[in-house]
């Protein structure tokens, strides 16, 4: 962990945020999409795109802010720093507070709330969102959630006076400042939670709030009148309104983006664009200042079921007979996505480039495999299949017998390669 990847000055996790070059406030932003965000719950949230839309409704204890030269670093969100660790060993951390902070509706926000955001994010019927608070904090004892075993008292969790939270962990967890900005410690009133209904109209505690929600068709926010620019080191609240149409597949949104005619002068798509037409914006010299091509924290990766395939020759032949340009290309395409050979992405605080170590494409098989079928998971849709029948080819090409199971396709039966398919990364 790098002196710049945490803000220590309390400075830094005062608000407002850094300013934006050129932004201008007022008017309507259109976001393009292809269908409805997984969760609106915010303890439910785990993809890409729901956590983005996350960030401009809920505020976490910490958060990423930009440096402003082009990196990133952790500021407390929610909280007026990154955390305290109070003995310097790892296993106790406080955060307090910012004074101000408000909900929508005006009413102020606690640590009892911080505290039961995190309390709800146990309840196995709000599965979906991240887990590692959780796991941390179970070190500490059994704990099901306040609706299951009727307590919000988490162990290891202690709210301290209105604006001070503890987290108590048996083993060292120095990275729990990271932690603390993922979704799990959303403040949720507990006179407000509604459980698995809570994300029809989830109090937002960011710049904006829902005022419309008509899934599959549209999502419309508009700004949290109590939201205060002066608490917040991260957002801004540059558009009077935020208008989310969805069902639109991720052609027509770069095709209508880039046209920009009517309502879609202020077009983003969200969704990646197809090859094809990737390589027309591309081409067009005049949309560079439009065009962003970000890195994400997204990568995609063959998970190996070491309980089953013990043999490591066998796990290491399997990754040298992966084509993971072909996979590339059939997902994202050559253009938009680049080959990397560790979990963390480049835009990843703390990543570090690693040369691959299984060069060289496959030597065959090992003297003691035995020969049994690869069965390989694959999540259905036509951007997952696509690369996963590269998989398939590469891996069946390489010596090895191939069987696929989607969980949401016809049937469960698996069925043998060269047809096979599965969901795997670069």
């Amino acid at each position: 962990m790098s002196k710049a990847s945490i803000a220590r000055d309390p400075r830094d996790s005062r608000g407002p945020a850094r300013p934006v070059p050129g932004a201008v406030r007022g008017g309507t932003l259109r976001v393009l999409r292809d269908g409805d965000h997984d969760h609106l719950d915010p303890q439910r949230v785990q993809t890409l795109q729901a956590t983005a839309l996350g960030h401009l409704l809920f505020r976490t204890l910490t958060m990423f802010a930009e440096d402003g030269a082009g990196g990133w670093r952790l500021v407390g969100d929610l909280a007026d720093d990154p955390g305290r660790d109070v003995d310097g060993d790892g296993r106790t951390w406080e955060f307090t507070l910012k004074a101000g902070l408000r909900y929508e509706d005006g009413r102020e926000i606690t640590a009892a709330d911080v505290a039961h955001g995190i309390a709800r994010s146990f309840e196995e019927s709000l599965a979906g969102g991240p887990h590692h608070l959780q796991d941390w904090l179970a070190a500490n004892g059994p704990y099901a959630g306040p609706f299951t075993d009727g307590t919000g008292e988490v162990p290891g969790l202690e709210v301290r006076g209105a604006r001070t939270l503890a987290f108590r962990f048996p083993e060292p967890r120095p990275d729990l400042p990271f932690a603390a900005a993922l979704v799990t410690t959303v403040p949720v009133p507990r006179d407000a939670d509604t459980g698995e209904t809570y994300g029809k109209a989830p109090l937002a505690s960011g710049p904006y709030r829902i005022t419309e929600n008509v899934p599959g068709e549209r999502l419309v926010l508009e700004r949290n009148p109590h939201w205060d620019p002066a608490t917040d080191a991260v957002r801004h609240d540059h558009p009077d309104r935020i208008e989310f149409e969805l069902g639109v597949d991720a052609a027509d949104q770069n095709r209508r983006a880039h046209a920009g005619q009517g309502p879609d002068a202020f077009a983003v798509a969200e969704n990646q664009s197809p090859e094809e037409v990737a390589a027309l914006l591309l081409a067009d010299p005049d949309l560079g200042p439009r065009l962003h091509r970000d890195r994400t924290p997204l990568v995609w990766y063959l998970a190996i079921n070491t309980a089953r395939v013990t043999d490591v020759e066998v796990r290491r032949e399997i990754a040298r007979a992966l084509d993971k340009e072909a996979v590339r290309d059939a997902m994202a395409g050559a253009t938009q996505g680049e080959i990397t050979h560790t979990i963390l992405s480049p835009a990843t605080i703390g990543h570090r480039p690693y040369p691959d170590p299984h060069t060289g494409g496959p030597r065959g098989l090992p003297d003691g495999w035995d020969g049994r079928p690869l069965r390989l998971l694959s999540r259905d849709g036509a951007y997952f299949t696509a690369g996963a029948r590269e998989v398939a080819r590469s891996l069946t090409a390489a010596g090895f017998t191939v069987r696929w199971w989607r969980p949401n396709a016809p049937g469960t039966t698996p069925r043998s390669s060269p047809a096979a398919t599965t969901s795997t990364s670069t």
